[in-house]
C-alpha cells in the first residue's frame, strides 16, 4: 500500500528528526551520515518489499545509500523510469543475485523472494536503518517470526528500525493489510525498544466500503535494547 504524496514526506521527516545523526535543527536539513573519528560514513538504508515507494527516492535524494528488495520486476522498472534514474545491472553475487542500480550506485533494488536475501547476497551485510513502510503488515502471521529474524540480522547494533503500519478494529475487517499496533510490534520485536511516534487517520471511502469505521497509520521507531 503506497502512502499519499503528502503523507510520505511527513513521515520521513518526523522519523529522521527523531533518528538522526546530523540533524541541523536551525535549518531542518538532514545529513545522511555519521562521523566516526575523522571518517564520515554514509548511512545505509534497507527497504523490504519496496515496490516503487516514493520514500526510497526521497531517501536517495537526501544522500542515503539505499537497498530495496521487491518480488515483481515491473515496480522496479517503473521506479527508475518514473524518477528518471539511469540504471545499470550490478555483477551477480556469489549466490547469483543481481541488482538494478543507479549509475552512482547509491540505490539498488533486487528482485525476488525477500526470504532468499541474506547478509551474504545483499550489497551490505548490515544496515544502519531498516525502512519498513508497510512491509511487516504484508507478511502473513505464520511468516512473521522468520521475517523479524531476517530483518534483525540486517540491523547494526546502533541502528534504527522505522515501521509504518496500520491499525483498525479486527472485528470489522481482517486484512490485508494485517493490523499491527504497538502491542503487536512489541510482541514480535521483543529484543528491541519500541517507541510510538505518530498516529494519523487514513480512513477513506475505500476502507469504509469494506466495513471499517476507523483506520489509522502508525509510526514507530525501534532500536536494540541496551544490556
Amino acid at each position: 500500500m503506497e502512502l499519499s504524496g503528502g503523507t510520505t514526506p511527513k513521515l520521513c521527516g518526523s522519523f529522521l528528526k527523531r533518528l538522526c545523526w546530523g540533524v541541523d535543527s536551525a535549518s531542518a536539513t538532514y545529513a545522511p551520515h555519521t562521523t566516526v573519528g575523522a571518517l564520515k560514513l554514509v548511512l545505509r538504508v534497507f527497504v523490504p518489499l519496496c515496490g516503487k515507494a516514493k520514500d526510497m527516492y526521497l531517501l536517495y535524494k537526501m544522500g542515503f545509500t539505499v537497498t530495496g528488495v521487491e518480488f515483481a520486476s515491473q515496480p522496479i522498472a517503473e521506479f527508475f523510469a518514473e524518477n528518471s534514474i539511469t540504471t545499470q545491472n550490478t555483477p551477480k553475487t556469489k549466490t547469483d543475485k543481481q541488482y538494478t542500480a543507479s549509475k552512482d550506485g547509491k540505490i539498488q533494488i533486487g528482485q525476488g523472494d525477500l526470504f532468499r536475501y541474506t547478509t551474504d547476497n545483499l550489497p551490505f551485510p548490515e544496515y544502519d536503518i531498516i525502512w519498513d513502510r508497510g512491509s511487516f503488515e504484508a507478511i502473513n502471521n505464520e511468516d512473521r517470526p522468520r521475517y523479524v529474524d531476517l530483518l534483525s540480522r540486517l540491523l547494526t547494533k546502533q541502528g534504527f528500525y522505522f515501521m509504518h503500519s496500520t491499525d483498525y478494529d479486527l472485528s470489522e475487517y481482517r486484512g490485508p493489510p494485517l493490523a499491527a499496533n504497538t502491542d503487536v510490534i512489541k510482541k514480535y520485536f521483543a529484543d528491541m525498544s519500541v517507541e510510538f511516534l505518530d498516529r494519523e487517520s487514513m480512513l477513506d471511502e475505500h476502507w469504509r466500503a469494506v466495513g471499517l469505521t476507523w483506520m489509522d497509520a502508525l509510526t514507530h521507531v525501534m532500536k536494540w535494547k541496551t544490556k
